[in-house]
């Protein structure tokens, strides 16, 4: 086995850090984000289906849902759904 002399190391330094940078860490980066559920509300469950998030809140004692919005796969925002129901 041939040994990997000072350029070597350093071309296989910055393949690493491509590979790093450009594959495994977009994959591995997560994101929170926070949607307002409105004052004295008290959630006890979240159920996520396809771009919806539905959520029990004990104070009210409803179910609310909330639409995802999405741009290329990437969460951009949580807002309440227009067609609110007490399911």
């Amino acid at each position: 086995m041939q040994t990997l002399g000072m350029c070597g190391l350093q071309h296989l330094a910055v393949i690493l850090y491509v590979l790093y940078k450009k594959v495994l860490t977009p994959k591995l980066a997560t994101r929170y984000l926070t949607f307002y559920l409105g004052n004295g509300t008290a959630p006890a469950g979240l159920y996520l289906k396809d771009n919806s998030v539905w959520v029990a809140e004990i104070t009210t004692q409803k179910i609310i849902e909330f639409n995802i919005d999405r741009e290329n796969g990437v969460v951009t925002g949580i807002n309440k759904s227009k067609g609110n129901s007490n399911k």
